[in-house]
């Protein structure tokens, strides 16, 4: 499995209906904190990334909250294809 793999699955496993962003704020803040300075407003996270380090940036800018659907399960990879909510859109 690859390390983007990975990371999506993460992202998927983490439950963030509308309006319940705080298990995944909390979650990906910890994660960003070896990045860059994180800056929480609500649950909206704004990384600095640290300078020098010489190579282009790039800016990520979404949501990560998902519709709460009757047929979430839980995430998933079935064959080539990873499946849960918010892997289509987002997450």
């Amino acid at each position: 499995m690859t390390r983007l793999t990975e990371t999506l699955l993460w992202l998927c496993s983490i439950p963030s209906p509308i309006g319940e962003e705080k298990a995944i704020c909390d979650a990906l803040a910890e994660r960003l904190r070896g990045v860059g300075v994180v800056r929480r407003i609500g649950d909206s996270l704004v990384v600095k990334v640290r300078e020098g380090t010489g190579g282009p940036k790039v800016a990520l800018v979404g949501h990560t909250d998902v519709v709460r659907t009757e047929h979430d399960g839980p995430a998933r990879i079935e064959g080539d294809r990873l499946y849960g909510a918010g892997a289509a859109d987002m997450k």
